[in-house]
């Protein structure tokens, strides 16, 4: 390749000398022929199920003439290069071939720890708004939420361990990778699937760990929503 030709040798031959791989060839031919079985949104719109906008639907009738399209799945690109379902519930996270029975069992614990203090969060709240509202079961309340995290039969965390996460998100001394990494002793694998995949951080640098848990929650906590 000449030395004022950047690239590879592939990318010479086909700009240049008008040679392409049948590879190439087989690819784009087959994408031709399968246009119309997919499609490709550059500037794609998530709306978390219990968000604002969603509820602003709801309760204005503009979810009557509205239609959304559910997300049927969320996939990982793991640093060996193998894209898997990203593990959102309980059967997920036991059957995925992302992680070994150790990270399994870890990931579980950490997601029912998030949606119980999501619960916490979301009780403290309601007796806030009104002190005579009727009081829902904390059963009600989870299955209101994520299903597949959120059932009763689930074993709820240690009350020390949701204190400790309480304590962290009020103090904000630290940033939410930390917390992953000290207080939870979740190993690296396992940190970058929570904050990029589930908690859906953009950036290397990790957000504070109150802004972490927002977005984890928020996450979770519509996983489910409206039955999907």
């Amino acid at each position: 390749i000449p030395g004022d030709m950047e690239g590879d040798l592939e990318t010479y031959l086909a700009e240049k000398c008008q040679i392409r791989s049948s590879l190439l060839v087989e690819t784009e031919k087959l994408l031709q022929q399968s246009s119309r079985s997919f499609a490709i949104d550059v500037t794609p719109s998530l709306i978390f199920g219990s968000g604002p906008a969603v509820l602003g639907f709801i309760t204005s009738n503009v979810s009557d003439y509205v239609e959304f399209k559910s997300i049927e799945g969320m996939l990982w690109l793991d640093s060996k290069g193998k894209l898997a379902r990203v593990p959102c519930s309980k059967g997920d996270v036991f059957g995925t071939k992302l992680l070994n029975p150790l990270e399994k069992r870890k990931l579980m614990k950490f997601l029912q720890l998030v949606m119980d203090y999501a619960t916490s969060l979301q009780a403290a709240a309601e007796e806030a708004v009104s002190a005579t509202e009727e009081v829902h079961s904390v059963n009600e309340r989870q299955l209101n939420q994520g299903r597949s995290l959120s059932r009763p039969q689930n074993k709820a965390v240690k009350t020390n361990d949701l204190e400790t996460l309480k304590a962290a998100v009020e103090a904000n001394e630290m940033d939410f990778e930390t917390y992953l990494t000290e207080k939870q002793k979740l190993p690296a694998s396992l940190k970058s699937l929570v904050r990029h995949a589930l908690a859906l951080e953009t950036t290397p640098a990790s957000v504070s760990i109150g802004d972490g848990m927002r977005r984890l929650c928020h996450h979770l906590q519509s996983l489910g929503k409206f039955g999907t």
